[in-house]
C-alpha cells in the first residue's frame, strides 16, 4: 500500500520571451485549446519601438546581401577572364556567407513575440495573467499559462520506501481510491520505478508512476490517491479474518473442548501468530495448519481445524479438513459481558464467561 498524487501526463507552461502590457485574455482556467490558438495579446504599442528597429535592421541586412550577391557573381565573371586573383574571389564569397547570415538574424528577430499563442491541444488549468497587468521578461520568462495535454489519461506519483520497492514491478496492476469518491475502486498500471531516491524521516523512498484512465473526466490533477499494488492475485478461495486465526479459548476451556487434561499442543508448523505480519501485506505461499472456533446452537464452544493459505494481512485463505465451513460464524474475539451489554451484543453468553464475538 501507498499514497500518491494524480498529475497530468503532459504538463506545459507557456510564457513570454517579451516584457509589456497585457492588452488581451482570451482564455480562462479549464478552456479547452488547440495547438496555434491565441491565448492573450500582449500591448503592441509597447513592442512597436523595438518591431521596427529589427524591421529597419533587416532592411539594412537585406540590402548588405543583395549587394554582396552582386559584387560576388560580377568577381566571378572577372575571375573566370582572369582580371582577379583567386583570392578576391574568395573573400567575395565570404562577404556574401556573412551578409546572407546577418539577414536571416535580422528576419528571425522580426517574430510576433506579442502574441501568445498555445503550442499544443490541451486544457488550460492555470491562469497567472489578467488584462491590463504588466509582465517582465528579464532573465527568465514568466509563466502565464500551464497547459494540461491530456486529462483523460493521467499519472500518479506514488512514494514506496525501500522495503516494499523489490515487490514492485513495471507493468504491475494496482486499485486505487480518492477521498472524493470512496466508495468507487479505480485502476492503473506500473509505468516506472524512478531510480533516484529520496530520504524522508530517515526512510529512504522511491517514485513509483502509474498510468490510470479518467474517461469520465471526475478524476482531477492534485487528488491523492490511496494506492494497493497487487502482488498477488487469487479468485474462488475461502477465507476469514486474519484475527480469527489467531483467536483462543482459555487453557481450561481448550482442554474441555478437544477433551485433553493436559495444555494442548498447536499442531501447525507455524503458529497463526508468528505467520501474520503487521505489514500490509504477507508474502504468498502459507502453509501449516490452524484453528477456527465457533458457538454451537447450546453456546458451547467448537474447533475447526483448517489448513493455512495466503494472506494479506488482513483476510486468509483456509482450506478446511474435516468439514465445510463456507458461510460459517466463527469466533474473531472475546469481550466482557459489560462490553457486550454496551455494544448489545446478539451472541448467547456461555455460562457467565465472557461473551465471543462471531
Amino acid at each position: 500500500s501507498s499514497t500518491g498524487t494524480l498529475q497530468p501526463v503532459s504538463l506545459v507552461d507557456v510564457g513570454t520571451q517579451v516584457s509589456g502590457r497585457v492588452d488581451r485574455v482570451d482564455v480562462d482556467f479549464n478552456s479547452i485549446v488547440r495547438e496555434g490558438q491565441v491565448l492573450a495579446i500582449l500591448d503592441p504599442l509597447q513592442l512597436s519601438i523595438s518591431y521596427r528597429s529589427a524591421k529597419n535592421d533587416l532592411e539594412r541586412a537585406e540590402a548588405q546581401y543583395n549587394l554582396a550577391q552582386r559584387e560576388y557573381r560580377d568577381k566571378q565573371r572577372l575571375f573566370e577572364r582572369n582580371f582577379i586573383s583567386e583570392l578576391e574571389l574568395l573573400r567575395a564569397e565570404t562577404d556574401l556567407k556573412l551578409t546572407r547570415t546577418s539577414f536571416l538574424n535580422a528576419e528571425s528577430n522580426l517574430y510576433d513575440y506579442a502574441i501568445i499563442r498555445s503550442p499544443i491541444n490541451g486544457i488550460i488549468i492555470n491562469r497567472n495573467i489578467e488584462e491590463g497587468q504588466t509582465v517582465a521578461a528579464s532573465l527568465s520568462a514568466p509563466i502565464l499559462f500551464t497547459i494540461a495535454a491530456d486529462l483523460e489519461n493521467m499519472e500518479i506519483r506514488a512514494q514506496v520506501d525501500e522495503t516494499d520497492i523489490g515487490l514492485i514491478k513495471r507493468g504491475q496492476p494496482v486499485r486505487y481510491t480518492v477521498d472524493s469518491y470512496p466508495d468507487r475502486t479505480f485502476k492503473g498500471v506500473v509505468r516506472d520505478v524512478r531510480l533516484k531516491p529520496e530520504i524522508i524521516s530517515n526512510v529512504v523512498i522511491y517514485t513509483v508512476i502509474i498510468n490510470t484512465t479518467n474517461p469520465e473526466g471526475i478524476l482531477m490533477p492534485g487528488m491523492t490517491a490511496v494506492i494497493d499494488f497487487i502482488i498477488m492475485q487469487k479468485e474462488d478461495v475461502l477465507r476469514v479474518p486474519s484475527t480469527a486465526l489467531r483467536w483462543r479459548p482459555s487453557e481450561e476451556e481448550m482442554q474441555r473442548v478437544l477433551g485433553s487434561e493436559r495444555p494442548v499442543r498447536e499442531t501447525s508448523e507455524r503458529s497463526p501468530d508468528a505467520q501474520m505480519s503487521t505489514s500490509s501485506f504477507a508474502p504468498p505461499g502459507g502453509s501449516g495448519t490452524g484453528m477456527l472456533w465457533s458457538l454451537d446452537d447450546s453456546g458451547n464452544l467448537r474447533v475447526h481445524r483448517v489448513r493455512i493459505g495466503d494472506t494479506d494481512g488482513i483476510n486468509t485463505e483456509i482450506i478446511p479438513i474435516d468439514e465445510d465451513l463456507e458461510g460459517k460464524r466463527v469466533i474473531v474475539n472475546r469481550v466482557t459481558a459489560a462490553q457486550g451489554q454496551r455494544n448489545a451484543s446478539s451472541q448467547p453468553a456461555i455460562g457467565g464467561q465472557p461473551r465471543m464475538r462471531l
